[in-house]
């Protein structure tokens, strides 16, 4: 197994990545590269674009983004990523997240996508993965899941949420909803406040 093979999230080269990621077989992959000795002004993304097996925004997002990614944490939930990189557009995303509203508990947004046959399992594990290794703290969303899952919330964490709304600072619409469905469910007595 070579160097680039064995770690973990890999970013290059642009096959393996895609590969690793289940966007692409290895027949793709060899074909591709059978291309590309005789199509030498093409990259490697451009020819599986060309060829229909990925879309070419997915090509760049893994060429140009996944690198960069994939050595600082995540400023976004996941979703966001999924749809910076075509495999899912917005309204799949926003389809996940009213979903991921209605149901208690509260499933991940990467469960969902796979149930709905939107992405691969071996795709969101992929994301997954990479979003794992640089998780220093947990992310505002983070939080909001686990406290939804668990059905109790401290009041430190209570005073955070409150905060974050009050003081009107950039949360994305998915922080937002997370944050009024656990004021929602304080108000009504699905979610009990610990000290």
């Amino acid at each position: 197994m070579k160097q680039s093979e064995s770690q973990f999230p890999p970013t290059k080269p642009l096959g393996l990545v895609l590969r690793r990621a289940a966007l692409i077989s290895t027949a793709q992959m060899e074909v591709a590269l059978r291309d590309r000795l005789q199509y030498e002004d093409l990259r490697i993304g451009e020819i599986l674009a060309l060829r229909g097996w990925i879309k070419a925004q997915t090509a760049d997002f893994f060429a140009d983004y996944w690198s960069v990614l994939v050595t600082q944490k995540w400023q976004h939930p996941i979703g966001y990523y999924f749809r910076k990189a075509a495999l899912l557009n917005e309204d799949r995303v926003n389809a996940i997240v009213v979903e991921q509203k209605r149901r208690y508990p509260r499933p991940r947004f990467g469960e969902l996508a796979v149930e709905k046959q939107w992405l691969k399992a071996k795709t969101v594990d992929f994301f997954l993965q990479a979003q794992e290794c640089h998780r220093d703290t947990p992310t505002l969303i983070d939080i909001i899941n686990r406290v939804l899952n668990s059905g109790q919330i401290t009041s430190s964490q209570e005073d955070r949420f409150l905060a974050a709304m009050l003081q009107n600072i950039s949360l994305s619409s998915s922080e937002q909803a997370g944050i009024q469905e656990i004021f929602k469910r304080i108000q009504t007595g699905q979610l009990r406040v610990v000290k």
